[in-house]
């Protein structure tokens, strides 16, 4: 099976094989769960316990396994509870230094992987145990599994039933009340599946310890209580350190923090033509907009606290991570493939959760688009204008992110979608970006850093193992290319100026176009140079419709009229600064009827 698979990176098996070869009568082993943020001698001796009480009734334990839970569990728990999460990387080592001095007990890596899309809750924990076991004896060679747990889950989770694996349950008493189990033999039969560990097993020693009065000590900067907490193998340094790098501030300061002014070389005075970056942090960023410090707040982000009062700005994508209670793995996969200097913002996804971010709408035709992402589900349906497209266009146009997103996935796919999807979305995204100067901006500051979208979606994103395509990111790359080609490169003005600007044309002649203007068209949809640069630009920015709508063009020309409300939806935003440049812009120079129609049908 798929679990098997994992027998080498994720449970130790080699020790607890070996002891089961040389013994005799039933043989069992031992796993228990949890987020162990950080494990604890509690840990220890409730497993010591339930192995006493199993060998009490004639089962022999040949291992024992302690496995930390996934970080997509810790994480949000503790982020809601405001506490930190040690990351699983730090908590399986913790386990695994904790289990060095025992022949027995080892740290379970499989369910804490980052290459789980989500966390494995425990009943898949202890199959994927039995499963590996299974895997590496003879059937003539049966070892059974007990999972344990305190009494609260037990009665939480209704585990009386026992699991449907078939694994038993070891359940531990809390506060001197011991868990009511079903009637069983004195042979460990069938019905002893269950079972309950005595209290003077325990002697309080369960209780004295837990996982909060370990971060409440280190909170306080007590090591020597630390210490009294921990298992005396695990290294009271490299606990405090970790703890440190995840909630005391010290090891990442606000000097990592690069203002949204300062980063790429836009910042100065340099040309595109100088790829070298003096906001260059070595190591990866991601963008906060002045919108998500109330998002820290509402949140309790301690580690972007410092940052907050500064933004908008770039803060090193680990320390995100780790104020959401995330790992840092998949950063790191991502970074193995894509370079450690990537950037990323959630301006760049379409869909925002965690995030927040009003996605800049446009007009397609006579129909305004709530975003990129509504336009991008509704072309699943077929091209702009087709059947497919216009039975669905007004509520996909006007719905929320998520809402679409949904409505996507029970559409009647085209038969060239995964062929022509990326199309679609780099459709979308100039739309998107066309429709906004402030995200173009945002988009050429990230240059010369490679993009990279680090979620679960292994097609537009780079995956949790760093082997995703990350399409969504490499098209904005490519759409950043376009823009600095095109005369909207580094060293843009802010917001409100719009001065003209020199652009050059394929063939080296130079004419004015408007610096805000909109993208250009790409190169091979052979547009004519004399709509792209000057007056005849403005033209098409500034009214569009009214220009062609003037006697002896459009209405003399129906197939112009039929393709005029595809092209002109995506400048509307933008034609008061467009006019304001070129007063002249509405009136001159046609370029000649055939030439338009060839521009407005490639749109």
């Amino acid at each position: 099976s798929n679990m098997a698979a994992w027998v080498d990176g994720g449970w130790p098996l080699d020790g607890m094989i070996s002891r089961a070869n040389c013994s005799d009568g039933r043989l069992a082993v031992l796993v228990t769960t949890g987020a162990l943020n950080p494990i604890h001698a509690g840990h220890l001796n409730a497993m010591t316990a339930a192995k006493a009480t199993l060998e009490g009734m004639g089962i022999q334990v040949v291992a024992g396994y302690i496995s930390p839970s996934h970080d997509a569990y810790v994480g949000p728990k503790c982020a809601a509870m405001g506490t930190t999460a040690f990351t699983a990387r730090d908590r399986v080592e913790f386990v695994r230094q904790a289990c060095e001095g025992s022949d027995w007990l080892h740290a379970g890596a499989w369910e804490s992987s980052p290459q789980h899309r989500s966390w494995p809750d425990y009943p898949l924990v202890v199959k994927c145990l039995q499963d590996c076991i299974a895997a590496k004896l003879p059937p003539s060679r049966p070892i059974e599994v007990y999972y344990v747990c305190g009494l609260d889950h037990y009665e939480k989770c209704c585990l009386s039933r026992g699991l449907r694996n078939g694994a038993g349950v070891v359940v531990l008493p809390r506060d001197g009340k011991t868990a009511s189990v079903p009637t069983t033999g004195s042979s460990g039969s069938s019905k002893a599946r269950i079972i309950a560990v005595h209290p003077d097993l325990c002697s309080g020693a369960l209780q004295q310890y837990s996982a909060t009065k370990v971060r409440e000590a280190l909170r306080e900067g007590n090591v020597d209580k630390v210490a009294s907490y921990l298992p005396q193998q695990v290294d009271v340094g490299c606990v405090i350190d970790a703890y440190a790098l995840l909630a005391g501030g010290a090891v990442e300061a606000p000097s990592s923090f690069v203002p949204a002014a300062a980063f790429g070389p836009g910042s100065g005075s340099r040309t595109a033509s100088d790829t070298s970056d003096a906001s260059d942090t070595g190591e990866s960023m991601y963008y906060l907009s002045k919108e998500q410090i109330s998002v820290i707040r509402s949140k309790g982000l301690a580690l972007l606290e410092p940052y907050a009062d500064s933004l908008p700005g770039w803060v090193p994508t680990r320390l995100v991570a780790r104020a959401l209670g995330y790992s840092t793995a998949a950063i790191e996969a991502a970074e193995c493939r894509h370079g450690n200097n990537y950037a990323w913002c959630t301006e760049f996804e379409n869909v925002h959760s965690t995030w927040t971010f009003a996605e800049p709408g446009f007009m397609v035709g006579n129909r305004r688009f709530n975003g990129s992402e509504q336009l991008y589900q509704l072309l699943k349906a077929g091209d702009l204008g087709s059947e497919g497209f216009e039975i669905h266009a007004d509520l996909f146009a006007s719905s929320a992110e998520m809402e679409v997103y949904a409505r996507g996935r029970d559409l009647i796919l085209r038969p060239d979608w995964e062929a022509c999807k990326d199309t679609c979305m780099m459709f979308a995204l100039r739309l998107k970006f066309e429709s906004n100067y402030g995200l173009r901006k945002l988009l050429l500051s990230t240059y010369p850093r490679p993009l990279v979208s680090v979620k679960s979606d292994k097609y537009w994103g780079a995956g949790l193992n760093g082997t995703g395509l990350n399409r969504l990111g490499e098209l904005l790359v490519e759409l950043r290319t376009d823009l600095m080609a095109q005369g909207g490169g580094v060293g843009a003005p802010p917001l409100g100026g719009l001065p003209s600007r020199v652009g050059r044309a394929a063939d080296g002649a130079t004419d004015e176009r408007p610096l805000d203007a909109p993208p250009l068209p790409p190169a091979e949809w052979d547009v004519p140079r004399e709509v792209i640069y000057g007056k005849e630009r403005n033209a098409l920015m500034s009214g569009l419709r009214n220009t062609l709508k003037k006697p002896g063009s459009a209405k003399s020309d129906p197939v112009v009229e039929d393709k005029q409300d595809a092209f002109e939806p995506a400048f509307e935003e933008e034609a008061s600064a467009a006019a304001a440049i070129d007063n002249d812009g509405g009136g001159e120079g046609s370029g000649g009827g055939d030439s338009r129609v060839t521009v407005l049908g490639r749109v």
